[in-house]
């Protein structure tokens, strides 16, 4: 593949819509038209524990970790899916200031501590250029939709493995991609 010229077609604060023209493996040429970030702009996804402590009468001690799910209102779907809170990165912010920024703006939750940050990792690079940061935290305090924007339509919840496990069996429930993957380890206990 060989990249001839990209053209910005729209630009918005948030995303830029281009056509990049290439020569395939055959030197045909063709088009791709894609979604990009401005400036570099990236993401974080937050996976976001409750550790209410050790579940009493469980030997080995099994501790009580709840998810932070969102079910949350998207356009391009035209209704809402199970994912998990995220957000732009500022220019200048840091990761962990971000990730606080956002878990409190979207759910009212605290940060407590970063537990691990993934490297940026590709969204859906047939699509766009946006790369995420997945980070593994935990957090605590009362649900509050009193910072969410007038654009969010945000329910939070703090589940259980059997409640996220309820809703990644729903086969008519929309679910976020990455949200999937993190739902799935959390209900096998495998990542958490």
């Amino acid at each position: 593949m060989k990249i001839v010229n990209t053209e910005t077609l729209a630009t918005t604060k948030y995303l830029n819509f281009n056509a990049t023209e290439y020569k395939d493996q055959n030197d045909d040429t063709k088009f791709w038209v894609w979604c990009s970030r401005p400036n570099g702009m990236k993401a974080v996804v937050i996976a976001a524990i409750v550790d209410n402590g050790f579940l009493p009468n469980t030997i080995p001690y099994k501790r009580d970790l709840r998810l932070v799910v969102i079910k949350e209102f998207r356009f391009p779907i035209n209704g809402y899916v199970y994912s998990l809170p995220a957000g732009l990165i500022e220019k200048d912010e840091k990761i962990e200031d971000c990730v606080s920024r956002e878990i409190f703006e979207e759910t009212g939750l605290n940060l407590v501590k970063i537990n691990y940050i993934s490297p940026f990792v590709y969204n859906s690079a047939g699509l766009s250029d946006e790369s995420v940061s997945i980070v593994f935290c935990t957090v605590e305090g009362n649900i509050s939709k009193d910072n969410n924007e007038s654009s969010e339509d945000i329910e939070t919840m703090i589940c259980q493995p059997e409640e996220v496990e309820r809703i990644i069996s729903n086969h008519n429930n929309k679910i976020c991609a990455k949200a999937w993957l993190i739902f799935n380890s959390f209900v096998d206990r495998k990542i958490f």
